[in-house]
């Protein structure tokens, strides 16, 4: 089938002109200007006619159940598909109003049996009486409540102490939240820039080298911390030279004279508990006049 002289407007695409649109299988296959119809063809001259996706109705009273003698589900769907609506919002005051699961699922699913989209508005209180809300959306106002107070938590954390989001995923976790709710916060906190593993993982290695700390025991805090292993090199690239940190060390230490061999042994253990390796313990003790042999 072609359609042909119709006047054509997508806000998707922002068209808004004359276009003629081929149709094969119920599928739209090509739009374009002056299409050339091919032989047996169904051509269909909408000079006139506007062409536009399917509209969206969100306030429709289609009366069911309980005033089915003017409207139904199956006869409102037929008037508005005759209109050019393709999807409709129904309001929940119908008789019984929906205000309970049976009576929504009703809907949506004599809903599927028409030609369009077929949605449902619920009430919040029970009866439509504005008193009592109904056993779901009290629920979800508990819940809602539950993830506000998990969000507020995670802000106030993060914003007194960086965290990676393994760390920050426990945290939730402890605060009884759900792995889903752990989830969908961490990806919220992320968006806003609270949660960044890559700049997280960097300032762990910053702190921990300038405190003298070898590129061993800054692994083990990045493990300890959840960051994700990908992210460590790039982050051990901040860390300080080690020669100078360890020297820094023994010239506090020594403070200019050479060690015997006991406190030799003690300064090898030490550096090698800040996480050095026992190369890097070596070159440092040999520029101060000493060596320790490599067990």
């Amino acid at each position: 089938m072609l359609l042909k002289n119709g006047h054509l407007i997508d806000p998707t695409t922002k068209t808004n002109e004359f276009m003629d649109i081929r149709i094969e299988n119920g599928i739209i296959t090509k739009i374009a200007k002056d299409l050339t119809s091919e032989t047996g063809e169904e051509i269909l001259d909408l000079s006139g006619l506007t062409i536009a996706p399917g509209l969206i109705d969100t306030h429709v009273h289609f009366r069911d159940p309980g005033l089915t003698y003017k409207e139904d589900i199956h006869t409102g769907a037929a008037a508005a598909a005759k209109g050019g609506f393709t999807t409709v919002v129904c309001m929940a005051n119908t008789k019984p109003p929906v205000d309970n699961v049976e009576t929504l699922r009703y809907v949506l699913e004599e809903g599927k049996k028409t030609g369009i989209h077929v949605l449902q508005a619920a009430a919040v209180t029970v009866g439509l009486a504005g008193k009592e809300l109904t056993e779901e959306e009290a629920e979800g106002l508990m819940a809602s409540l539950h993830r506000s107070g998990l969000k507020e938590k995670a802000l106030s954390l993060l914003a007194r102490k960086p965290q990676s989001r393994k760390e920050l995923e426990r945290k939730l976790s402890q605060w009884e939240a759900t792995q889903e709710e752990a989830a969908a916060i961490c990806e919220r906190m992320a968006e806003l820039g609270y949660l960044d593993d890559a700049a997280y993982a960097a300032q762990v290695v910053r702190y921990y080298s300038a405190k003298g700390y070898g590129e061993r025991k800054l692994r083990d805090e990045l493990y300890c911390r959840g960051v994700p292993r990908e992210l460590w090199e790039d982050a051990l690239d901040q860390a300080q030279d080690s020669s100078t940190a360890i020297d820094a060390f023994l010239t506090k230490k020594l403070g200019g004279r050479t060690p015997d061999r006991q406190e030799l042994k003690k300064l090898s253990d030490a550096l090698a508990r800040r996480g050095y390796h026992w190369s890097e313990i070596n070159e440092a003790l040999g520029r101060c006049g000493a060596e320790v042999e490599l067990d």
